[in-house]
């Protein structure tokens, strides 16, 4: 599902980010991507969705070859990828329900079926019941539902999410990752990248860790 092989990722100020990276993420696997803060596990995550490109090496998505990828091809392999991002990304100015309806107006859905579908998420979220009110009327543990469900609403292959439990309380933080193993069962590959090793511990998931750009040996199952 996703590959990365010897992959290296220099920026501008020459540091890598990623260094010689080989790591095989099957479908269906839930997987943790842990690391300090710039260890680069954002740089990984932008990799999966094409955000970046590999200065080395190769990255390939569900068959797609991201460094070769033209740009007009990107819109569609992102179709099949839900992210999760740490700042949420939602749209003051609209209610719930149009923040998760948005991405499907790239598919040409109707307005009646991007409705559907996302009445549908927020239920699976817990959140059907606010789908009128806007994101500042949300709690930070409700809008990162708001979140998921937006990523979700395309039904992914791939759902990827960037420290997702870094502002929640432990009730929620345990909500959230109850969610992500409810949707990996859907058969959906689950990647989440937090520095919150309490939460790695209490779930019985894979373990990437990064350190300075490099996968440590011993990657491996929990």
């Amino acid at each position: 599902m996703i590959r990365f092989d010897e992959v290296t990722k220099v920026y501008d100020d020459r540091i890598a980010a990623l260094d010689d990276v080989n790591v095989h993420v099957k479908k269906g696997e839930f997987a943790f991507l842990t690391g300090p803060s710039g260890a680069g596990k954002t740089t990984f995550l932008k990799m999966i969705y094409a955000a970046e490109r590999p200065t080395s090496g190769t990255v390939t998505v569900a068959g797609h070859d991201i460094g070769r990828m033209r740009r007009r091809q990107v819109p569609y392999l992102r179709r099949r990828i839900g992210v999760v991002f740490q700042d949420f990304r939602l749209l003051g100015d609209r209610p719930v329900l149009e923040n998760v309806m948005l991405p499907m107006t790239i598919l040409g859905l109707s307005p009646a079926e991007r409705r559907r579908r996302a009445l549908q998420v927020l239920s699976v979220v817990g959140l059907g019941q606010r789908k009128d009110d806007r994101p500042d009327e949300l709690s930070g543990g409700e809008q990162q539902r708001v979140a998921i469900a937006r990523a979700i609403a395309l039904d992914p292959v791939v759902l990827l999410a960037d420290e997702p439990t870094g502002n929640l309380d432990p009730t929620l933080t345990e909500h959230i990752m109850k969610l992500f193993r409810a949707i990996n069962a859907r058969g959906t590959s689950v990647i989440v990248a937090t520095h919150d090793y309490e939460v790695v511990r209490r779930t019985e998931a894979r373990v990437i860790k990064i350190i300075r750009g490099r996968v440590e040996a011993g990657e491996a199952a929990r």
